[in-house]
C-alpha cells in the first residue's frame, strides 16, 4: 500500500524515537478519491447512518470539491492544553499550502469549504434513563443516580435538549465543532461487552463547514487557552504571505 503524503499536519512526539503522542491531518476526498483508504472510511461510515436524509447529506459532501476528512487521533490521556496549538497548526497550514503547493491543481484541494470527521465519544446509560423518566413523570432535572460521574474526568461532556443522550467527549475540541455541525450522527460500538453501570463507547461523524470550524477553533482558544500565543483566524482568513511559514507553531517535534 503507497504511503499518503500530506504537506499539513502534525506528529507529536516526546522523542524522535519515540511513538506518537498525536496525530493531526486532513486529507482532500477528491484528491484521495481512488485510494482504497477513503472508499473504506467512506463506505463504513455511510453504512452506519440509519437516516436516508442524513446519509445522502455525507454522501454528497464526500464527494463534493472543498471537502477534506481530518484525522485527529492523540493519546486518551494527554492534556487538553495540546488541543488548540494542534488545532492552530493545522489550520495554519491548510492556508499556507493554498499559496505554496508546487501545482494550481495542488494549492485548489487545500481551498476547502468543509471537514468530515469521525471521532471517539460516550454516553451515560444511566444520564439517558434518567432523562427518559423525566419525560415520562413531568419532573425537573434531579441528581443523576449515576456511579461513574465521577469517572474519565478529563473528558468533557454536553447535554442536547429534547431528549438526546449525554455526549461525553474524550477530545475538547469535538464539543465545539460539534456544537456548529451541518450534520451529525452517532453509533454504538459492536461486539463490545459493556457493564451496565459503565459509559458506552460510541463513534461520533460529523460534518462541518469551515467557517464553523473557524468560529470552533476561536472558542477552543477562549475556553482553554491557546499555548501558542497566535490570534485565531479573521473570517474569511486571508493569506499572510508565505514568509510566515517558518514561524509555524503547534507542539511539534
Amino acid at each position: 500500500m503507497r504511503p499518503v503524503k500530506s504537506t499539513v499536519g502534525t506528529v507529536v512526539k516526546s522523542g524522535e524515537d519515540d511513538d506518537p503522542i498525536a496525530v493531526m491531518t486532513a486529507l482532500s476526498t477528491r484528491r484521495y478519491a481512488g485510494r482504497p483508504f477513503m472508499g473504506q472510511v467512506r463506505d463504513y461510515v455511510l453504512r452506519k447512518c440509519g437516516d436516508e436524509e442524513l446519509r445522502r447529506r455525507f454522501q454528497e459532501a464526500w464527494a463534493a470539491e472543498g471537502t477534506a476528512l481530518l484525522i485527529n487521533e492523540r493519546l486518551i490521556n494527554s492534556p487538553p492544553q495540546l488541543a488548540p496549538p494542534l488545532v492552530q497548526a493545522l489550520f495554519d497550514e491548510i492556508q499556507w499550502a493554498t499559496e505554496d503547493e508546487p501545482t494550481q491543481e495542488l494549492r485548489d484541494t487545500f481551498k476547502l469549504q468543509r471537514y468530515l470527521l469521525v471521532t471517539r465519544v460516550y454516553t451515560d446509560p444511566a444520564e439517558q434513563q434518567q432523562q427518559q423518566e423525566q419525560q415520562q413523570d413531568g419532573s425537573g432535572a434531579g441528581p443523576s443516580s449515576s456511579k461513574q460521574r465521577g469517572k474519565k474526568k478529563q473528558k468533557t461532556a454536553s447535554k442536547p435538549p429534547g431528549g438526546i443522550p449525554l455526549v461525553i467527549y474524550v477530545r475538547p475540541e469535538d464539543e465545539f465543532l460539534h456544537k456548529r455541525a451541518a450534520a451529525s450522527f452517532t453509533w454504538p460500538i459492536e461486539g463490545r461487552a459493556v457493564p451496565k453501570d459503565e459509559l458506552r463507547p460510541m463513534r461520533l461523524a460529523m460534518l462541518v463547514d469551515a467557517r464553523a470550524a473557524a468560529e470552533a477553533r476561536r472558542e477552543l482558544d477562549r475556553v482553554i487557552g491557546n499555548a501558542a500565543g497566535m490570534a485565531p483566524p479573521q473570517l474569511p482568513a486571508p493569506a499572510a504571505g508565505k514568509g510566515k511559514r517558518g514561524g509555524k507553531q503547534g507542539g511539534k517535534k
